[in-house]
């Protein structure tokens, strides 16, 4: 699961050589157009931490959520309370692993679609 997280991050022009840990988020920025893009990846630990998740759609940046080594119950509860908030601030979201999930605010469209569909096609499809 480790590999797509990483692939996706590659193919989003971001890197990294650790592994996310439980409760820390990590911030990167991006140039779009004119304007610098903060993408915020998390792993949360308790169901408390998704009103700053939502908050961070809320000012504008996308949100990588893994929710890897959480319970299927509290994994259910983040992804329904992101969802709702994404869904009523007019953004999109995308499950882009098993466990890992994509919200992103008004503006910043998700292209999943064709990675997805190279994936189950082409097990290396970046080089």
């Amino acid at each position: 699961m480790a590999n797509l997280f990483q692939r996706i991050l590659y193919s989003l022009g971001f890197g990294r050589d650790e592994q996310l840990q439980e409760g820390e988020v990590y911030q990167w920025n991006m140039e779009y157009g004119q304007e610098q893009i903060q993408v915020v990846v998390t792993k949360p630990t308790s169901f408390s931490e998704t009103e700053e998740m939502a908050t961070r759609i809320k000012e504008g940046s996308p949100v990588i959520v893994n929710l890897e080594g959480l319970s299927l119950h509290l994994s259910q509860r983040i992804v329904d309370y992101m969802s709702g908030a994404t869904y009523i601030l007019d953004g999109d979201m995308q499950k882009i692993g098993e466990c890992i999930f994509l919200f992103t605010p008004r503006g910043i469209n998700i292209g999943m679609e064709e990675f997805m569909s190279q994936e189950k096609t082409d097990p290396f499809p970046f080089g």
